[in-house]
């Protein structure tokens, strides 16, 4: 049995973090354009086996399509290049879901607490992180196949996965064109393809931890607090930095238009 728990890091957006813990039944991936060496670490380094122009979706196909880049492996994890494994408490957790027979595992999405892809791409939209124009398509495409508002939502920085299975195939392949049928936002597709074919995964870690507040992972966040994004606040702001903040406020006028 062949396990791989594989990242992906493009445009020296951040640092490779090691493992403060290393199971060695394990091999450790990482995907990247950006390196002359073919280790860093415990990490093997790769070249991404596609080619786009945008450095989101190099990453994102990795991620996306495992059973074509780790046709070899049995069990692949994939984490984002901001989580670092901190104990032996998670290699315990990807063997149960192995020994359980789990085909996709992740956590929950708690920060913000959504459960809701409709509620998730309003979210967006009020962050600036997403064009208005790309929202509002996605959104009317998720509403107009019937798919229902919380559905749930999960997080997808880490996703275990029985890769060469033939539904986590067809998941991963509908997923893939999804993703490059709209946004960069691989969360605004990935719970319609679960829906799509009634599916659901389990918790890795169980219904209430996530990568944050998991004891076995270290995350590393860029975090924004919604409650913090407020018409008042932004106001404030646009004397100081008037063409981020006049974008941000834009924003948050239109997401009462996407309905």
């Amino acid at each position: 049995m062949k396990k791989v728990i594989y990242t992906s890091l493009v445009g020296a957006y951040d640092v490779l973090k090691q493992p403060l813990v290393i199971d060695y039944s394990y091999d450790y991936i990482c995907y990247s354009n950006d390196f002359d060496t073919d280790k860093i670490g415990v990490w093997t380094i790769k070249k991404i086996p596609y080619s786009s122009d945008s450095k989101t979706r190099l990453s994102r196909y990795v991620k996306i399509q495992p059973h074509k880049v780790l046709k070899d492996y049995d069990y692949s994890v994939w984490i984002d290049s901001n989580l670092q494994i901190k104990t032996e408490a998670f290699y315990a957790a990807i063997e149960k879901q192995i020994a359980n027979n789990s085909l996709i595992s992740q956590v929950p999405h708690t920060l913000p607490p959504i459960d809701c892809v409709y509620d998730e791409i309003k979210y967006a939209l009020k962050l600036a992180v997403v064009s208005y124009r790309d929202a509002k398509k996605q959104y009317q495409h998720l509403k107009q196949s019937g798919f229902p508002k919380h559905f749930g939502l999960l997080e997808n920085n880490i996703i275990f996965r029985d890769h060469n299975n033939e539904l986590v195939k067809k998941i991963s392949d509908s997923w893939w064109d999804e993703y490059l049928s709209y946004t960069n936002r691989d969360q605004f597709s990935l719970m319609f393809v679960y829906w799509q074919n009634n599916f659901f995964p389990t918790y890795l870690f169980g219904p209430n931890t996530c990568t944050r507040n998991s004891d076995c992972i270290i995350y590393h966040p860029h975090v924004r607090i919604l409650s913090k994004i407020t018409l008042s606040n932004i106001i404030k702001s646009l004397k100081k930095q008037p063409v981020k903040y006049s974008k941000r406020l834009l924003a948050l006028l239109l997401v009462h238009f996407i309905d």
